[in-house]
């Protein structure tokens, strides 16, 4: 009996051991999985600030700033985040030149972004152990960028330059170029009143002649010397070194991109730019203004031509010099070319524009373009957007008092209607602008072919299954003070922007029209089920900035917008 009782209480005192060993144990699992989960926590903070702070540098190395900046910008993102780094490490190929992750063939704008930070624990602190450090890194890339810069030639573009724009040229504005104030207004040789240089800045300087040489570096055409100015600023902004290139794509009456000189020798270089000295060069010499050879404003040929009808299509649609959409259709062209395109980069595309559409590339019919003496042999322009409204003399099938009954708008732009939510068709299934397409629209105008030109450029899906090139798409209208862009103009170029942004058209009125080819009967107001959210420019008063869409008058704000475009422009993480 009583050995019994020893052997019993032995063995209680022994459960009480086991127990209490057996509650260590299990506190030290608890502190463990606590510590662990705390760990993990503290690690996908300082995953999600070092993925944040990798791209954040690498909008650094776009803005062309120095090693400190880009580490600065990353620290800072970081601490954004509610972490305060142990150790933040940035670095590039610069930094690390034989870094194969860093350094690759062909060059990209790769940055890494490593940290550590010294975690506390709190159960395992008891067994000496207080902190954890982790360690996270991330690389991002800036992409490269195909930009194409399309700018308006047209001859407007000269219509402010006067006497003092000349005043660079020491020698004096050369015989043939002066005249009335009204003909000196609209050019009088300014794309190359001498033979001066012009620098980074667009100080023109070296002029000891005033005799035309070839160049177009001393243009003083304004407003255009801005618009030249500003383009020159963003291109060395680019980061041509890690792969960016640059086309130029000017439109007037026609529109195509602008082939650089080869330095190396006789010819010409591929039109996509891989150099920025060339590019700039390109930009200086060889892009100007579209006016005549006399340098001087004159009549077109056709309004002299006594052997053509007056007030007919082949006397007044020859005449126009906004191509806006050819403009588009040639910057889609050079970014999409087989062989030159590249599947990896931004495709960008920047328009800039100071009218409406007004003219448009020769029709074709059944894929074949019009012979002379064909209606679209000079373009798509309804006839009633030209027609004298004193002297109407037209079909018989079109409004006789040249407004049309179903907008109510007189004539104003020639070749495009003056109303901004009409929008009408001529186009076949397979998605092709062509006079023999079933809903070919007698009064389909160069505003609407501006508009299918941007839907083929911005949009995901032109229509069901035709798909677009989904080009990301700024626009900049550019006016003058007492002269600013016309409504129409606006918004085109709004449109444009719209297709551009996102690979869809948001506005509600562009999409009504869309849907079934004809406007207005869906709405306003529009079901926001069906139509969605309404386009940031809806809305928005004339000439106010919206979207991808800025307006300008004057060479300072047209440079803030180049920066405003230039830092939205994209950046990824590698991995």
């Amino acid at each position: 009996m009583t050995l019994r009782r020893i052997l019993r209480r032995g063995h209680a005192g022994q459960s009480i051991i086991l127990l209490a060993l057996g509650m260590i144990v299990l506190l030290a699992f608890v502190g463990l999985v606590t510590d662990v989960s705390l760990l993990f926590v503290r690690f996908s903070q300082l995953r999600r600030a070092v993925d944040a702070a990798s791209i954040a540098a690498a909008g650094q190395i776009r803005e062309n700033r120095d090693y400190a900046d880009i580490a600065l910008s990353a620290r800072q993102f970081i601490r954004l985040h509610g972490l305060d780094p142990e150790r933040v490490l940035v670095q590039t190929c610069l930094t690390n030149p034989t870094d194969l992750e860093l350094c690759t063939i062909p060059p990209r704008k790769l940055v890494r972004v490593m940290a550590q930070i010294d975690s506390p624990t709190t159960f395992l602190s008891l067994l000496g152990w207080r902190t954890v450090t982790l360690e996270t890194s991330a690389v991002a890339e800036t992409a490269a960028l195909d930009v194409a810069l399309v700018l308006d030639t047209s001859e407007s573009m000269s219509r402010s330059t006067n006497t003092t724009h000349y005043s660079p040229i020491t020698s004096g504005i050369r015989p043939g170029c002066s005249g009335d104030s009204y003909l000196l207004r609209w050019g009088g040789c300014c794309n190359d009143p001498g033979n001066g240089q012009v620098s980074l800045t667009g100080q023109i300087s070296g002029v000891t002649s005033n005799a035309p040489d070839g160049d177009y570096s001393d243009l003083v055409c304004q407003p255009f010397k801005q618009v030249r100015d500003a383009a020159r600023l963003f291109v060395q902004r680019m980061d041509f070194v890690r792969g960016d290139r640059v086309v130029f794509v000017t439109f007037n009456r026609d529109a195509g991109p602008i082939l650089p000189d080869n330095p190396g020798g006789p010819g010409t270089l591929p039109p996509l730019i891989t150099d920025e000295n060339i590019a700039i060069q390109t930009l200086n010499k060889k892009i100007g203004v579209n006016v005549n050879p006399t340098g001087r404003w004159v009549d077109c040929p056709t309004f002299t031509n006594v052997s053509i009808p007056a007030w007919s299509y082949d006397w007044a649609a020859p005449c126009n010099d906004t191509n806006l959409g050819g403009g588009l259709l040639a910057g889609n062209q050079a970014l999409t070319d087989p062989l030159y395109v590249r599947r990896n980069a931004v495709w960008v595309m920047i328009v800039l524009s100071d009218g409406a559409a007004n003219a448009t590339p020769r029709a074709v019919r059944n894929n074949v373009e019009v012979s002379e003496g064909e209606y679209g042999y000079h373009g798509f322009c309804p006839w009633w957007t030209f027609c004298d409204p004193h002297n109407p003399a037209g079909p018989g099938d079109y409004d006789p008092n040249c407004t049309k009954t179903d907008d109510g708008h007189t004539v104003g732009t020639w070749c495009s209607d003056n109303d901004p939510a009409t929008r009408h068709f001529c186009m076949t299934s397979t998605g092709r602008v062509d006079l023999a397409a079933p809903n070919c629209d007698v009064d389909y105008d160069a505003t609407d072919f501006a508009m299918d030109m941007a839907d083929f450029a911005g949009l995901v899906e032109v229509m069901p299954g035709v798909p677009g090139n989904f080009i990301a798409m700024y626009t900049i209208g550019f006016g003058v003070p007492g002269d600013p862009l016309t409504p129409l103009g606006e918004a085109t170029l709004r449109y444009i922007a719209d297709a551009g942004d996102n690979g869809l058209i948001d506005n509600n009125a562009m999409q009504d029209c869309r849907r079934d080819g004809i406007c207005g009967n869906e709405g306003p107001p529009y079901n926001p089920a069906i139509f969605g959210p309404p386009d940031a420019c809806e809305g928005v008063p004339h000439t106010e900035n919206c979207g991808q869409y800025w307006y300008a008058d004057n060479l300072e704000v047209l440079n803030q917008v180049f920066t405003e475009i230039a830092s939205r422009l994209f950046t990824r993480l590698a991995r």
